[in-house]
Order: structure tokens, then sequence, then C-alpha cells
């Protein structure tokens, strides 16, 4: 299976791309693709999550290939009659298979009569046994008793972790929608965000950057929007997730976060 990070699983969401598409971009099955998933992202609910929303893409599509095919009329052949040689022939095979099906009821209920014997033995055996496992019983529910408390107890305290459980990772989910937002920046310079971003006081970190040997090899805009997404971090009351179309902006944006007083 090839690489894949999660810039690429979102802009994949983004563009619309379906389950196929997506395993095939990946030469992956889709156990491979949903264990992908699961790998890529730090709780395994959202990769889940993720790997539902591209299935249900599929469907839908899947759905209205399915309505299409529906409304298409087929025709169907009518049945040939039944001819008196086939009926003949079929009532000779039904009648050799009865006489085969006869004999064997009779082999059989020869030797459940055989076997009957040897359970009458056996039943005397086991009467003598039934006893001694009469005295094990009583001794093992005594037992039994004692440990079912322990086992009550066992399962009040798996009962309240796994409520702890499921507690923490809601409010951890919510601490994530609180405190996260998703930024998209694309190569014609655009940028995406479902909230409001403040930008100002960006132009001091920009003539900084203009004067970087690290950044001599950019375009003047480039660095232009390189600034301006950093401003937008240091003003963001919220974390931001910077995902960049361009990869040399996406590894140029690491260098700039590293700068101090960047507003």
């Amino acid at each position: 299976m090839k690489k894949m990070t999660q810039k690429d699983v979102k802009m994949g969401i983004k563009r619309g791309l379906t389950l196929d598409e997506f395993l095939k971009k990946y030469e992956a099955t889709e156990e491979e693709f949903r264990k992908a998933l699961e790998k890529l992202y730090k709780y395994r609910d959202e990769g889940e999550k993720l790997f539902k929303q591209i299935s249900d893409v599929k469907e839908k599509k899947s759905k209205n290939q399915s309505e299409e095919l529906e409304e298409t009329p087929t025709e169907t052949k009518p049945a040939e009659p039944d001819t008196l040689d086939t009926l003949r022939k079929r009532e000779t095979e039904l009648s050799q298979i009865i006489m085969k099906l006869e004999n064997d009821h009779v082999e059989l209920a020869r030797k459940h009569k055989s076997n009957l014997a040897g359970f009458r033995e056996m039943a005397s055996v086991l009467a003598t046994i039934e006893e001694q496992i009469r005295d094990a019983f009583s001794k093992y529910e005594k037992a039994a008793e004692a440990d079912n408390l322990i086992v009550e107890e066992m399962n009040a305290i798996s009962e309240s972790r796994q409520t702890k459980l499921t507690e923490i990772e809601q409010v951890r989910s919510k601490v994530r929608e609180l405190t996260t937002v998703s930024v998209f920046v694309y190569r014609n310079g655009e940028i995406e965000c479902d909230s409001e971003l403040d930008d100002s006081g960006f132009e001091t970190l920009f003539n900084k950057m203009l004067e970087e040997e690290t950044f001599e090899d950019f375009r003047i805009k480039d660095v232009k929007l390189l600034a301006r997404i950093c401003q937008m971090e240091v003003n963001s009351e919220k974390q931001l997730e910077v995902i960049f179309e361009d990869e040399a902006l996406q590894a140029a944006h690491k260098e700039v976060i590293q700068y101090e007083n960047v507003a």
C-alpha cells in the first residue's frame, strides 16, 4: 500500500473521492485502507468516522446505479411444457431414489437397535458415576457461591471503569472540537476556514522573512502568505491545523513558526 498522510485524506474528501478511488490511488484493499486510517489518526473513532464518510460516497453512487438498473425492463423467457417422455424418465429416477432411501433407512434402524443394547450397559455405569458427580457438584456449588461474590465486585469495577472511559473520550472529543480549527491553504493563495481569522500585524513578520536566506527562493506572494498564516496562529485563541496544498510551503511553514516574537 502506498504512503498516505492526513493531508492526503482531507484533500481527497474535500474533492469528493469515492472509496474505490481511494483504494485505487493507494493500491490497497478495503481492510488495508481502514486499518491505515485507524493508524494514521491518534483517536481510533476518528479514523472509523472518516472511513464511514468515504464509504457513504460509494454507497450513494451505487444506490443511484441500482435505481437505474431497476428502471430497465427485462424480458422473461416462457417455460417449456413437460413432455410425456420427460415425465416418465423423472418418475423412474424418483423411484430409484426412493428405493435407495428405504434401504438406507432399514440399515440405519438395524444399527440403532444394536446401539440400544450398548446404551443400557452404559446407563448402569453412568448411574454410579452420577452419584460421584453429585458429591463433587455439592462441593463445587459452595466454592462457586463464594467466587460469584468476587465476580460481582469485579463486574461493578469494570462497569464503573467503562463509564469513566466513555466520559473521558467524550470530554477529549469536545476539547478537540473547541480548540482546533482546520485551515486549508491552496496554491493560488486562497485560504479556506470555517472560522474568521485575524492576520493583523503580519507585515512585521513579512519584512523580517524577506531578509532571511531561508526564503530567498520563494516568491514574494508565497512569503507574504506564510507570514499571514503564522500571524493568524498567533492572533487566534484556538489551535490551528494548517494544511498546505503546496508541500514546499508546508515545510517552510514549520520553519516560520520557530521564530519568536512574531507579533
